[in-house]
């Protein structure tokens, strides 16, 4: 157990809105709060992702790391209605 939470941070989702499930799991030890959980296709498991705005390049997100998730894991989260809020973006 200790090789798979060592040097990790409980996460929980907060939504503005209520329509929105409550997630939770573990992350990278650098995950703060305003940071994006994000299913990337083609990576086996969750990552965490921070949005940063650049007036030269545009807005872009870094790779914070790989979490666990609790019910979004092995494709779970993969769902038709999930296909349909699929977005394009930049990482750096």
């Amino acid at each position: 157990m200790q090789v798979v939470t060592w040097n990790r941070v409980f996460l929980e989702t907060d939504s503005p809105t209520q329509d929105i499930e409550k997630l939770f799991g573990i992350g990278p030890p650098k995950t703060k709060p305003g940071d994006v959980i994000c299913i990337l296709f083609g990576c086996s498991v969750p990552c965490i992702l921070r949005e940063h705005q650049d007036k030269e390049v545009g807005n872009y997100f870094e790779f914070i790391g790989e979490a666990f998730i609790y019910g979004k894991m092995d494709g779970e989260a993969v769902t038709e209605e999930a296909l349909e809020k699929t977005k394009e973006f930049r990482l750096r």
